[in-house]
């Protein structure tokens, strides 16, 4: 059966969002793949081929298989940055954390400049508790694309675990102007501002989260803005 890599595309956006962790980029070149099939056709670039086959292989819960594939596209391409960032993805989703760590680095330092990797490595340092670390790669995440919702999102989480508040409504604010329908991003700035004694500005965010749908920031609205 022959699956076209714009559907695996399609499915893999799906991963992005602000609740997960990871992020997995699809190959730009969108060939045509067929899991039996081999990389002959592929001409020069076998290492598309193998790419490719392993995001849809992540795509059916095929992660050793997805491992092998993108390992394989790496030793074709030794300086396939996307490779490595899809191969830390799956390591992270299996919990091997610092693998994911050293596959991200990887291709940080064949491509500095592409945002994804850093947020992916922060992510991790985020996981293992090494905030301070993960700022510095969600500052570079944002320092690269300054209209990066989800980076501005997560550093305001640490910023938050950090206890420093004002910095995490900053990034909030600014998330929220980005994606205005974002609820985690209004409950958050509240309890954000809640801890500064903003109660007020707490209260008005948590009203806002509520109206969206957030059952914690109506049950705040309930307990606290009397």
């Amino acid at each position: 059966m022959k699956i076209a890599s714009i559907a695996i595309f399609s499915i893999l956006v799906s991963i992005t969002t602000y609740k997960d962790f990871y992020l997995i980029r699809p190959s730009k070149a969108l060939p045509v793949i067929e899991l039996s099939q081999n990389h002959e056709g592929f001409g020069d670039n076998p290492s598309i081929f193998y790419f490719d086959r392993a995001a849809h292989k992540t795509n059916l819960k095929d992660y050793p298989g997805a491992l092998r594939d993108y390992s394989k596209a790496i030793e074709i391409n030794p300086e396939y940055a996307d490779a490595y960032n899809n191969r830390g993805a799956l390591k992270q989703m299996l919990d091997d954390y610092y693998g994911a760590i050293d596959d991200y680095t990887k291709a940080i330092e064949l491509n500095p400049y592409d945002s994804v990797f850093y947020y992916n490595r922060a992510s991790i340092k985020d996981t293992l508790g090494d905030y301070e670390s993960a700022i510095k790669d969600y500052n570079k995440a944002i320092d690269i694309n300054p209209e990066d919702s989800i980076s501005l999102y997560k550093r305001s989480l640490v910023r938050k675990k950090l206890k420093d508040y004002y910095g995490s409504i900053m990034d909030l604010d600014k998330t929220i102007e980005l994606n205005p329908e974002y609820v985690g991003a209004f409950k958050n700035r509240g309890i954000a501002k809640e801890m500064v004694g903003d109660i007020i500005g707490a209260c008005n965010d948590w009203i806002k989260a509520s109206e969206q749908g957030s059952h914690d920031a109506a049950r705040w609205v309930k307990s606290q803005c009397k």
